[in-house]
């Protein structure tokens, strides 16, 4: 839900999803130096737990762009042509969204005979350079993605921020005319602050 308050604009949902990115963060930082430690990481498992949360911190990126999305009366869908893009003119969110997708649903896929949509979400994956076939593909679209940023949750509120300004912009400022800014994007700490 976002809130307009006089030429303001309270995100809460988008504080919420920075905290858990802050906790994202340090684990992934956590197994990365218990990574750079190890003689073999990769059968250690550290990649694999690696994956797992990046793989949970798109989920949780999904939620947030349905529920930003639905506010302005729309599905994530229909959102997916804001925000920035890749060099080809591909959404990243929607890199991002068929990424969460992927990890959600892979082996599904397998059982189902999802062949189609294995075939669409590797073609978003292809845009930034990357298969599902390789080995750790949801990390891997994410740094390639976020480049030439650090690879962290704390860089994807970048793009995301970027999206959710769009959507202000473009669908919210009417809805709520004259409540805010029509040329300027709010700033950070209204994001985290509850009303």
């Amino acid at each position: 839900m976002i809130i307009f308050f006089e030429n303001d604009v309270i995100d809460p949902e988008l504080g919420l999803l920075v905290d858990v990115y802050e906790f994202l963060d340090h684990k992934l930082s956590a197994l990365c130096d218990r990574s750079a430690e190890s003689t073999d990481p990769d059968s250690s498992g550290l990649f694999d737990q690696m994956e797992y949360l990046t793989g949970f911190g798109l989920v949780a990126l999904q939620t947030y762009l349905t529920e930003t999305a639905a506010c302005a009366g729309l599905s994530k869908h229909q959102t997916f042509h804001l925000g920035p893009k890749t060099t080809t003119g591909v959404s990243k969110i929607a890199i991002l969204n068929a990424v969460a997708n992927f990890w959600k649903h892979r082996e599904e896929w397998v059982l189902d005979g999802g062949e189609k949509r294995k075939a669409a979400v590797d073609a978003l994956f292809e845009e930034v350079g990357y298969t599902c076939d390789f080995d750790y593909p949801i990390s891997g679209v994410l740094t390639e993605l976020l480049s030439p940023l650090d690879v962290c949750f704390s860089s994807l509120l970048v793009p995301v921020r970027a999206w959710r300004d769009d959507l202000i912009k473009t669908e919210l400022a009417e809805q709520h005319d004259g409540q805010i800014a029509s040329e300027g994007a709010p700033s950070a700490p209204p994001d985290e602050s509850s009303p």
